[in-house]
């Protein structure tokens, strides 16, 4: 006898995989191409009072040298925000797909039984 519980997630296995989650992602995971980018942000950004800028490197008046722009950490944070925020969008999507698909397949199954008459 077939068992519609076993028959119909067989059936379904040829299907297209759901997309997969998006991880939460940190400083450390930045591309070198994303660091560039901000880093290009940050020459349009005013240089905070006390610090300037000697075309290679951000000084302060205390002799402080920065390779970056003092407010790079803050356009880091930024960007990571908003990846996260779009992953965690993506995530929710995700799990609500999947629970569909589940609500879906047990409905296929409830239908294959009574079909089979089980």
């Amino acid at each position: 006898r077939l068992n519609p519980s076993a028959l119909v997630p067989a059936l379904l296995q040829g299907r297209a995989l759901p997309p997969s989650k998006k991880a939460v992602r940190t400083e450390k995971e930045l591309t070198a191409a994303e660091r560039e980018r901000l880093r290009k942000e940050s020459f349009e950004l005013e240089v905070p009072e006390g610090v300037y800028f000697n075309g290679s490197n951000y000084l302060d008046f205390s002799g402080e040298v920065m390779k970056e722009h003092p407010a790079m950490p803050d356009l880091v944070a930024a960007f990571l925000k908003d990846e996260n925020q779009e992953a965690g969008r993506h995530n929710e999507e995700v799990e609500r797909r999947a629970a569909a698909e589940e609500e879906a397949v047990q409905q296929c199954v409830l239908q294959a039984a009574k079909s089979l008459q089980y």
